[in-house]
């Protein structure tokens, strides 16, 4: 049984293949602009160097965010157009950032605050639990500008926080100034498929954007 993973990070996207709990591969790929064309065909060169085909695919986690509307999207539609009429096959949504969580050193009961660009001065947070060898999704996400943020980890204490490194000048001016996350260059999209905490529900809509596309006549 092959679990797959695809999870789209600020200008990337990684991929994972896991096969008996064990991860066979993972690969990142820049998609900035007119890359993100090529990833159904970066995903498909991955898995050929390895002899696996879709086919063999039977479970998908894809990430769900926090990200930008157009690579959550693109990347949930290739898995969706994938899976279509698979009866075999289960999918399921588990929040990016569950692998940039899991980019830390938890241990039971932590709870990792994971930080992204929110854009217009404001920065997304992302909260996510370590509980019985597994990670949660608590379900506590919101936007703060500089003002908010200050209030916000007055009040919320974390074992830790953390950010990608792409992104960490900007949220490093809207948090407060003795906050210091923790930098990381790419998270490991296999801890998607290794969550058992959600469940295979083959929802591949429930996507948390940080910015919404906005359509204008």
């Amino acid at each position: 049984m092959y679990c797959a993973a695809l999870d789209t990070t600020p200008g990337m996207a990684g991929f994972a293949l896991m096969k008996d709990d064990k991860v066979v591969s993972t690969a990142h790929w820049n998609i900035r602009g007119r890359e993100a064309s090529k990833l159904s065909i970066l995903i498909l060169d991955e898995m050929e160097k390895l002899n696996i085909t879709l086919d063999d695919i039977t479970h998908w986690s894809v990430g769900s965010g926090p990200g930008s509307f157009t690579a959550l999207r693109q990347a949930a539609a290739l898995v969706s157009g994938w899976s279509f009429n698979r009866t075999n096959l289960k999918s399921r949504c588990v929040p990016g950032a569950v692998a940039l969580a899991a980019s830390v050193p938890v241990k039971d009961g932590d709870v990792v605050c994971a930080l992204y660009d929110g854009r217009n001065s404001e920065i997304l947070y992302y909260n996510i639990e370590f509980r019985d060898g597994d990670f949660h999704d608590t379900g506590c996400s919101g936007v703060l500008n500089a003002q908010q943020a200050e209030a916000f980890f007055k009040e919320n204490a974390f074992s830790s926080t953390v950010c990608f490194a792409a992104e960490y000048e900007t949220i490093k001016k809207i948090i407060p100034q003795q906050l210091e996350p923790v930098q990381v260059e790419k998270s490991d999209p296999s801890w998607l498929c290794k969550v058992k905490s959600i469940a295979f529900d083959n929802d591949l809509t429930r996507l948390v954007y940080i910015r919404p596309a906005v359509y204008v006549n």
